[in-house]
């Protein structure tokens, strides 16, 4: 393998990764916006609502994990896309 051809490589590696985090990126600010509910919702008196939350944020917790198990594939898929 070319030095030039080992550079694509790293480039190409580091775009596919640059991906992937933006799309952690995604999620983790929707968790961030659903812990700020939570926080406001703990000075309010006790309703319904908080349990909804917390199942969306279990959610969303299960979904992190999912695309973080994923993001090896991810990245290799990019790669082979190119």
């Amino acid at each position: 393998m070319t030095q030039d051809e080992r550079l694509n490589a790293i480039s190409d590696n580091v775009t596919a990764l640059m991906l992937a985090v933006d799309n952690q990126t995604d999620v983790l600010g929707i968790i961030n916006a659903q812990l700020e509910e939570v926080l406001k919702w703990m000075n309010r008196p006790a309703s319904s609502d908080l349990h909804d939350a917390l199942n969306d944020i279990a959610g969303a917790l299960k979904a992190v994990d999912q695309n973080l198990r994923e993001l090896p594939q991810r990245v290799l898929l990019a790669k082979a896309g190119k």
